[in-house]
């Protein structure tokens, strides 16, 4: 959003330089050039009032995060590749809460604290995964709800916790196997 705000800035800058150009390069201030400029003035008002509204409205939307009223759980993982303090966790494709901390346990492997929003129960057989939001996009946790009736207490630790894919690694066996296959005389 603020890509769009100092995009419009840029634009409504340059059109005002264009102007005292214009108006040096004719002499005088006639009444064409004051009348573009004022033109090009209001359209470059109204492009950065745009831009504002959408900063306002991506701010606003984007709060949805649970204050501190929501319940704790913890997740312990060999590695969260990618995977940060304030990333989303997401129950069904639907964002319910995010990763208040990342520290280590006693063991060296990582514990995340996750931040979900008051009134969701989740089972105590649920599992924890690290997932990509698309290809390359943004990593999150998801919680996928299992079926027992007993829930995870306020506090409670996943028990099945399922590592992000390093797509590098990935990749990299992907190459071995195409080289391989391709030196393999048949």
């Amino acid at each position: 959003m603020c890509s769009a705000v100092h995009i419009s800035l840029h634009l409504l800058h340059s059109v005002f330089l264009a102007n005292v150009i214009e108006s040096a390069m004719c002499g005088t201030k006639c009444r064409d050039c004051m009348r573009n400029s004022m033109v090009e003035t209001v359209v470059g008002g109204i492009v950065v009032m745009v831009a504002l509204a959408f900063l306002i409205f991506g701010y606003l939307t984007s709060s949805s995060i649970p204050s501190g009223n929501g319940n704790t759980y913890k997740a312990v993982f060999d590695s969260v590749d990618g995977l940060s303090v304030n990333s989303e966790v997401k129950i069904g494709g639907v964002s319910v809460g995010y990763v208040s901390a990342v520290n280590f346990d006693k063991a060296y492997r990582v514990e995340l604290t996750i931040k979900v929003r008051k009134g969701i129960h989740i089972p105590d057989d649920s599992s924890v995964a690290i997932t990509t939001s698309g290809l390359m996009g943004d990593k999150f946790v998801e919680i996928v709800l299992g079926i027992n009736d007993d829930f995870l207490e306020n506090g409670g630790t996943f028990v099945y916790a399922k590592p992000p894919l390093n797509f590098e690694s990935l990749i990299n066996k992907l190459v071995a196997a195409f080289i391989s296959k391709k030196s393999d005389p048949a």
